[in-house]
């Protein structure tokens, strides 16, 4: 989930006479765990988020168990990790270093660099990892990914390789279909021995409403066919809020699903997002089939944005030993860039970060048709609805089965093209 900050703000467009434009946002600057001790929290770990503008929202690099004095903590603790990215001119990212603090000689080790590659490539996707050689003081290829697309830029073949005796050797194949609203509707695995490749699993999804994911289902390769093996079921009422996510295994004997785990979300605010969730096993020799085993509380600041996340046992009010506890403090920032041409759109995106759902309230100076578009770093579509003619529109999008990251949300009409940066962070 997301959590907010100290300040209740609200995203808005506005129209200036010059080119130049700044937009006021609010990013994650520290997040804060504790694990309760038998009789109260104490500070378990903590990250520190810094950036360069003008990446926005975009993490340069987080500090787990630094020094966090300015948020929560009363005592230093040692760094331990560090991310930093490079963008190149186009303000695409290009790097992404990890590192590593050295205690004994009191400085941050090189550990591994994910490269990506030119700005012709169609998903932007990571396309090589290097491992530093602490001997030779260089980097060294260690694995790498190289895609083939269709013609809507969708990821039909993905291949993994790995670099071994000077050269590529081939680990794995994935393989996509895609459906409405350039939903993954399969993903194929093959694993690659002696020369080939052969078939180990798949997954088949469909969907509710065109974009939120209904059901997940896995099968593993046989022999001679895919065999059922697991699957997740989704559950939303009308207003989009996600209502539940439930686990199935697949019964060799009796060749049905047997219904395993559960997570219901409930007590939800007005931006869509639930204050309660709570966590059950199946038990069918039970009384009462579903057993309640472990809740968490969340809140939120004024623009539905997480403040805290709290685990406790079922039926109590209070955590008890080895239950956690997170805190998010953010704080506000601008933007500054060039605005392409006067709109005429007020867009309004909330909360941001995102986690389950994302909020969109837009309002045309006069009834406009438009596209929405949620796309990532890359500039893959992850959702799109389109809109009929009005002047004012809101929109629950759901950003739940989307990984944690930087994505744009794009309004496309015919007298203005609008786009806000959305951070999605589970």
């Amino acid at each position: 989930m997301k959590k907010p900050l100290f300040v209740t703000l609200l995203i808005t467009l506005q129209l200036l006479f010059s080119a130049a434009y700044a937009q006021p946002l609010s990013r994650l600057v520290a997040k804060a765990n504790w694990v309760h001790n038998g009789t109260t929290f104490v500070p378990h770990d903590s990250t520190v988020y810094t950036y360069s503008n003008p990446h926005g929202g975009d993490l340069v690099f987080p500090l787990e168990y630094d020094t966090a004095t300015t948020f929560v903590y009363t005592t230093a603790w040692r760094n331990y990790q560090r991310i930093v990215k490079s963008y190149n001119s186009d303000d695409l990212l290009f790097t992404y270093v990890t590192t590593f603090w050295d205690s004994t000689h009191s400085q941050w080790v090189d550990t591994n660099k994910y490269k990506w590659g030119v700005n012709h490539d169609p998903a932007r996707k990571p396309i090589e990892l290097m491992g530093m050689d602490s001997t030779a003081g260089a980097w060294i290829y260690r694995i790498k990914d190289d895609y083939v697309y269709d013609t809507l830029l969708n990821i039909n073949i993905h291949i993994h390789s790995i670099f071994s005796g000077g050269g590529w050797m081939p680990i794995y194949k994935r393989l996509f279909t895609f459906g409405t609203g350039l939903n993954t509707n399969q993903q194929c695995d093959w694993d690659y021995n002696q020369g080939t490749f052969f078939n180990t699993n798949d997954f088949d999804l469909t969907y509710h409403n065109v974009n939120q994911i209904q059901t997940c289902k896995y099968q593993a390769w046989n022999g001679s066919g895919y065999t059922d093996s697991c699957k997740f079921l989704y559950a939303y009422d009308t207003l989009g809020n996600w209502l539940s996510k439930t686990y199935l295994l697949r019964n060799v004997s009796t060749g049905v699903w047997d219904q395993k785990l559960m997570s219901t979300y409930s007590a939800f605010t007005s931006g869509h997002m639930p204050q309660v969730e709570t966590d059950s096993w199946f038990n069918p020799s039970g009384s009462s089939a579903w057993v309640d085993t472990f809740n968490y509380k969340y809140a939120y600041n004024g623009v539905n944005q997480m403040t805290w996340r709290q685990g406790m046992p079922l039926g109590s009010s209070t955590s008890g030993a080895g239950n956690p506890l997170s805190r998010y403090y953010y704080s506000p920032y601008t933007i500054s860039g060039v605005q392409p041409r006067a709109t005429s759109c007020d867009l309004v995106v909330f909360p941001n970060p995102a986690d389950a759902t994302v909020n969109v309230q837009f309002s045309w100076r006069q009834p406009e048709a438009c596209t929405i578009t949620l796309c990532d770093v890359t500039g893959k579509e992850v959702y799109k609805l389109d809109v009929v003619a009005t002047e004012h529109y809101n929109a629950v999008i759901p950003t739940h089965y989307l990984k944690s990251g930087t994505y744009f949300l794009k309004i496309t009409g015919n007298s203005a093209n609008v786009t806000r940066m959305v951070s999605v962070l589970h």
